[in-house]
């Protein structure tokens, strides 16, 4: 058992006990590497303030890292609203939207696309500034199929937040032609329509009408 310990079995620690415990008395320096390194990791995942941190600054972080911070993120917004601040203070920010979305893989917007979505069903202001968030980045974007993505995710937290007014700025916008993107999220929503209960198809018909 390792020093400083009072249980007899590691599995009774958590993980990150157990390892910062052999860390304070191994002296085999691959292993002190190995087990800072689950230790920074589990950091990442666990403490808010160091999620919060890895959000503002995800474009400095490398692909895993990026992925670990938004699902970290994800988890944060099922169970804080307040834990999960700073992904406010980052979506809110023209700047952040502007250096930082661009330059995330898609999968990685995705899973933060789906801690908005969880946060907008509990809080009037992500409700209804959400998609405008996510049509703000449409706007900038330069790649066609990066743009198209970030038009659906516009058109997911509308539908989220009872709101079309976001949708209705994207088609709006002379400097843009979304004309593909409408007819693809418009032929989406008729797909799942009928399959829909009664107050998404309500949601479903206000973005209807705007397209």
């Amino acid at each position: 058992c390792a020093a400083g310990m009072s249980t007899n079995y590691a599995f009774e620690e958590g993980i990150d006990q157990t390892a910062r415990a052999w860390l304070e008395i191994t002296t085999n320096q691959e292993r002190k590497t190995t087990l800072q390194a689950m230790c920074d990791t589990h950091a990442r995942l666990t403490d808010p303030k160091e999620v919060g941190s890895s959000i503002l600054n995800l474009d400095t972080l490398s692909e895993i890292d990026q992925s670990i911070a938004a699902n970290a993120m994800l988890v944060l917004a099922h169970l804080s609203r307040e834990q999960a601040g700073p992904l406010w203070d980052a979506m809110s920010a023209d700047s952040w939207r502007t250096k930082v979305m661009p330059s995330v893989s898609l999968e990685v917007l995705d899973v933060l696309a789906q801690a908005v979505r969880t946060l907008q069903v509990s809080d009037d202001q992500w409700r209804t500034m959400a998609p405008h968030f996510f049509a703000s980045a449409c706007l900038n974007e330069k790649d066609h199929d990066r743009a198209h993505f970030l038009f659906m995710l516009a058109v997911t937290s509308c539908i989220t937040g009872d709101v079309a007014s976001a949708v209705q700025r994207l088609l709006d916008d002379a400097d843009h032609d979304f004309t593909e993107s409408k007819h693809k999220a418009r032929n989406l929503l008729i797909g799942i329509y009928d399959l829909a209960p009664a107050w998404v198809r309500g949601r479903i018909r206000a973005l209807l009408a705007v397209m």
